[in-house]
């Protein structure tokens, strides 16, 4: 995240696109989030706080990467839900 903040604007897009979807791999499913392991659980919950700090701070580039791979945006809007259903 920090080397998102050193890149230039023009080039946070391509940083974002090696970011993202890495945290997003760490994400959960409504169907495996109640049965993970702590460390996934973790794993999944730092994922997403990051994703939903990286989303507002770079508006433009994180919605390049998540529209540029089709997996990605039905994947974190479940582990939103998935997430949403435990609080």
């Amino acid at each position: 995240e920090i080397l998102v903040d050193l890149t230039e604007d023009h080039l946070k897009v391509h940083m974002l696109g090696l970011l993202v979807p890495i945290l997003v791999a760490l994400l959960l499913d409504s169907s495996s989030l109640p049965k993970g392991s702590k460390i996934a659980k973790n794993l999944h919950e730092q994922a997403l706080q990051k994703l939903m700090k990286i989303g507002p701070k770079y508006p433009d580039p994180f919605r390049t990467v998540m529209t540029s791979s089709p997996d990605l945006k039905p994947r974190l809007e479940a582990a939103v839900r998935a997430n949403q259903t435990l609080v």
